[in-house]
């Protein structure tokens, strides 16, 4: 505060106004020096809380707009705020058509130069105060200002649609991609304590031999109040302000430098990192915007509540649990979530007997598109990777499904989900002999309610580093009839629920998958496209 009034004082000596001083004492100071940003720190709350709202009500007790009104007709009232606006969206209009410019893009950028911020009533509080302007001019002014930035939004929100050109897309979910093409895979993190599950199940989805990997991992940061409004998309580090912001550069960093370092180990696997800052109400917007713009297979979300040391679900963040829910309804493409219990200690961790359990991964097949996603997913993880041993245990009922009170569903509908089930199951059958994987092992058990299947699992133990599961939310079948019941998270389906919430799956991280279903209802079986936002050329 000394800083400021020493500058007013020495440009009001040198006969400019003492505004001047204080603007030139922020502009020298260095964006990444630490002074500033204790200075930022210590007075920003002072600053928003207490004289920008002293600021904005001085503002308006010398709005006089009733001697305004008496002074002025409102022909010329309006007529001062219509040729203010024409002024710069003419001119800037006239500018955009030379360099070729769309006219709509023109337009809405003439209408963006009008809004007006905290300087400009900076500048006419300034002309009050030495008494350029009097009580007719300033309200005015202040009315030409309100109008002009209050009405832009709505205007621009009606007429500029930004351009989304059809991209096709036809590998939205896992199971749709051939052997050898690249799978794509949007990473979501929210802190440090996502990385190492993450690049677990990384490595683990890594096959040297066939699939190329592309990975969009993004560091998920809140929007705070003290941060400009919108997405931000950084490809190299946050930069922030205060404390606060300081940490998430310090977390952003280590997750980007984790990433690089993991980039450059694995031979045929691209990363790129972003940090992503929005509101928790529209985070999942942004997440869904950006799978759709890199045209990705599948998301990873990371888990919405804590884990207990002896790996029970305990509470979590209501924001993130909102976050995964809307990203479940909303994707472009399938959704994973990962509850991590040290899938990635364990993986790279080299000098540990854990090391060989790290590549055991169970697939528990009960039927439906979310189970053949997952399936896809945990075959393509071992086909390619001689030291991930895959064990797909597919649960069937010992009775007709069709004559189950439990099957919500018609039984045409039945019979063509278990269809379309045996074959994509011996289809992998096939190319797993064909290509000799004996490393990934098929078994069926026969069950005749979910006590049954509670048991086979209880059989299967602890014994897997992951298990891959469909989500299958809101499906009942005799398979897994009663095992909701005493289920803690929904969310997670049935299954999920069940084995995040065992005794006997503790040391056991579980990745659980949702197939993309497109608008008509149908899994992703047929040839479609994505709108891609994309810059004009």
């Amino acid at each position: 505060m000394a800083g400021i009034v020493l500058c007013g004082l020495i440009t009001d000596a040198c006969g400019s106004h003492s505004i001047v001083g204080a603007f030139m004492l922020g502009v020298v100071m260095p964006n990444e020096d630490i002074i500033k940003r204790k200075i930022v720190d210590k007075l920003d709350d002072f600053v928003a809380g207490i004289l920008m709202p002293l600021f904005f009500l001085t503002n308006g007790l010398r709005t006089n707009a009733r001697y305004m009104a008496s002074k002025t007709s409102w022909m010329m009232i309006w007529m001062v705020i219509v040729v203010s606006w024409a002024a710069k969206v003419v001119s800037v209009f006239i500018v955009t058509l030379f360099y070729r410019m769309p006219p709509k893009e023109g337009l809405v950028l003439g209408l963006l130069m009008n809004t007006k911020g905290v300087l400009a009533l900076i500048i006419i509080n300034t002309g009050r105060n030495i008494k350029a302007l009097n009580n007719q001019s300033y309200p005015l002014m202040v009315l030409s200002i309100l109008a002009m930035t209050a009405l832009i939004e709505p205007i621009i929100s009606f007429t500029y649609k930004p351009a989304r050109h059809i991209v096709e897309h036809k590998n939205r979910t896992i199971q749709r991609l051939e052997t050898n093409s690249e799978l794509k895979i949007l990473a979501c993190l929210h802190s440090m304590r996502n990385l190492m599950g993450t690049l677990g199940l990384l490595d683990l989805s890594h096959s040297p031999n066939q699939t190329l990997i592309s990975v969009i991992a993004i560091h998920l940061l809140e929007l705070s109040e003290r941060a400009t409004t919108g997405m931000l998309i950084v490809h190299d580090e946050y930069r922030g302000t205060g404390t606060d912001s300081s940490r998430a550069k310090t977390e952003t960093s280590q997750i980007v430098s984790a990433f690089e370092n993991f980039g450059q180990i694995y031979e045929g696997m691209t990363i790129q990192t972003m940090t992503v800052v929005s509101p928790y109400t529209t985070m999942h917007m942004d997440i869904c915007s950006l799978a759709e713009d890199k045209c990705v297979n599948l998301i990873v979300l990371p888990f919405h509540r804590e884990l207990k040391p002896d790996g029970k679900i305990g509470d979590g963040d209501p924001n993130f649990t909102e976050v995964n829910e809307n990203v479940f309804i909303n994707a472009p493409c399938s959704v994973g979530l990962l509850i991590d219990r040290g899938i990635g200690s364990k993986r790279f961790d080299s000098q540990n007997i854990s090391a060989k359990f790290a590549g055991q991964i169970a697939m528990v097949f009960i039927g439906g598109p979310d189970d053949r996603e997952a399936l896809a997913y945990a075959w393509k993880m071992a086909a390619g990777h001689v030291q991930v041993h895959l064990t797909v245990a597919r649960f069937l009922p010992a009775k007709d499904p069709m004559k189950s009170n439990l099957e919500n569903k018609i039984p045409n509908e039945v019979d063509r989900e278990k269809q379309i089930d045996d074959d994509y199951i011996e289809e992998l059958k096939l190319k797993t002999s064909m290509n000799n994987i004996v490393w990934i092992n098929f078994v069926d058990k026969i069950v005749n309610s979910g006590d049954e299947t509670l048991a086979a699992l209880k059989a299967m133990g602890d014994g897997f580093a992951l298990y891959v599961i469909g989500r299958r939310k809101g499906e009942e079948s005799l398979v897994t009839s009663g095992l909701s019941d005493w289920g803690c998270c929904p969310e997670l389906g049935t299954l999920g629920d069940t084995l995040g919430s065992s005794n006997f799956a503790w040391q056991s991280s579980i990745l659980i998958v949702q197939q993309y279903i497109s608008n008509d209802g149908n899994d992703d079986t047929s040839e479609d496209s994505c709108l891609v936002a994309r810059d004009r050329e």
